[in-house]
């Protein structure tokens, strides 16, 4: 597992802490809903493993919608799941605020049909002006689907299960500079998250990990989706490492049992949400690993 600083781009600046003031409790929102896309490395990162589940099940049935969509420059800023600078020629969505669902919806995919063809998007941002079934479409995703001289077209789309993943878990911590909340963002799960949370191990009588024979208790801390597509959990005084508990809405899950969430990093783990369906050249996660990052 590597381990980075996380230093925003110029115009990228994420304000979390006042975000935090607005969490949004909105992870069963997530499961009803038919919709929901150089660092310093930091040394003496230790190395982490992963425990998998295997597959959870058959993947529901899209709900397919019928809409309209333009188009707009996502630019280099961050967006409202802070999932940005993007790329150039990149196909990504902004969706209206009910699909958004103050943030369940983030890095999630959708696949829109228009007249021209089909394409598979990303869903980055919030359209606030959007209508209830409008998207807002990256002038690449628009390209293949419609004519950008037509200003709006109507398509049709879904949510896409268990989409191809662009790679292995990713987590960004923030650094919003309060006593006792954690503050992380997962990256490259594919599926909307049901639920995310952090096991602290016990304290000894010195303030140390307790240690004993047998196997080791850890107290587990639910955390809650905000509207920016970071997970907060509050009263968490004890420095780690910590486990890292993500489950989707399809049923993957999986347990990062040894992890260092420092304020202002990114940890790049080698640990991959579910498997079966991969990037050519990518490895495929096991139904059960337990594999080991190098440092950096």
């Amino acid at each position: 597992m590597r381990q980075e600083s996380l230093i925003p781009g110029r115009g990228n600046r994420i304000w979390l802490l006042s975000a935090a003031a607005t969490i949004a409790a909105v992870t069963g929102t997530a499961v009803s809903l038919g919709l929901l896309a150089p660092p310093r490395c930091a040394r003496g990162a230790p190395a982490a493993s992963a425990v998998s589940s295997p597959s959870g099940g058959s993947a529901r049935t899209p709900r397919v919608i019928s809409g309209h969509a333009n188009f707009y420059d996502p630019g280099t800023v961050a967006g409202s799941c802070s999932l940005g600078p993007f790329r150039p020629g990149g196909r990504y969505a902004a969706l209206p605020r009910g699909q958004y669902a103050g943030g369940a919806a983030c890095g999630t995919y959708l696949e829109v049909r228009g007249p021209s063809g089909t394409t598979r998007v990303e869903a980055v941002d919030l359209c606030p002006a959007c209508s209830a079934t409008t998207l807002n479409l990256s002038r690449a995703a628009f390209l293949r689907i419609g004519d950008p001289s037509s200003g709006m077209i109507d398509v049709s789309y879904h949510r896409v299960a268990n989409p191809v993943l662009p790679g292995p878990l990713l987590l960004r911590v923030a650094d919003v500079g309060t006593p006792g909340m954690l503050v992380v963002q997962v990256r490259n799960t594919g599926n909307g998250l049901a639920a995310v949370s952090v096991g602290v191990p016990p304290a000894g009588p010195a303030g140390g990990d307790a240690s004993g024979g047998g196997a080791r208790v850890i107290a587990w801390h639910r955390m809650t989706l905000n509207r920016n597509d970071y997970w907060l959990a509050r009263r968490i005084y004890h420095h780690g490492p910590f486990a890292l508990r993500i489950t989707d809405i399809q049923g993957h899950q999986v347990v990062l049992p040894q992890v260092r969430l420092l304020p202002g990093t990114v940890v790049r783990t080698a640990t991959w949400l579910y498997r079966g369906t991969r990037r050519a050249g990518s490895r495929p996660a096991p139904a059960t690993s337990a594999a080991s990052a190098a440092g950096c």
